[in-house]
């Protein structure tokens, strides 16, 4: 993310305030389960980080489903998964809450269950053979839900998780 605030000329910060909350958050935590080896093709995205300004709930809400959908594939345990599923659908409706709830329900959001499940998401793909490519999918599936278009970077096919 510092590299993300050279490429937008604002002042050096892992949380540049060119990029969303949850985008950064799902950066960082990308950027921090990846290989040495394999973190320097997370550069690929920087410029798209860099434009993404704030999300509207809308687009935060797309991203929170990229990570549940990961969980709904890749959860242990039938009941796990099926957990996910309601949390994934719920996503969305939090989306619309958080429109009709101003700026403080997104806040909430936010730093609640949007958090979460990024957090959850990166940390089972952290456990997989294949995680580097995993969790760059993971980055590139947010950034493509939260800007609605695909993104530059490496290309990918669509993440399924299995266990």
């Amino acid at each position: 993310m510092e590299y993300v605030s050279l490429l937008a000329g604002v002042p050096f910060s892992d949380s540049p305030q060119c990029t969303d909350e949850l985008l950064g958050a799902v950066a960082r935590a990308v950027n921090d389960a990846m290989s040495d080896a394999a973190r320097g093709r997370l550069a690929a995205f920087a410029p798209a980080l860099a434009v993404t300004g704030r999300l509207g709930p809308g687009s935060a809400g797309r991203v929170e489903a990229v990570c549940w959908s990961v969980l709904a594939h890749g959860a242990p345990g039938r009941g796990a998964r099926r957990r996910a599923v309601r949390r994934r659908d719920a996503a969305r409706d939090r989306a619309l809450a958080c429109q009709a709830g101003g700026r403080w329900a997104h806040w909430m959001a936010l730093h609640g269950p949007r958090r979460r499940a990024v957090e959850a998401a990166v940390v089972l793909l952290a456990r997989r053979e294949d995680a580097d490519a995993a969790l760059e999918k993971l980055l590139a599936d947010c950034l493509q839900a939260a800007l609605a278009r695909p993104v530059a970077g490496p290309q990918h096919t669509p993440l399924r998780v299995t266990v």
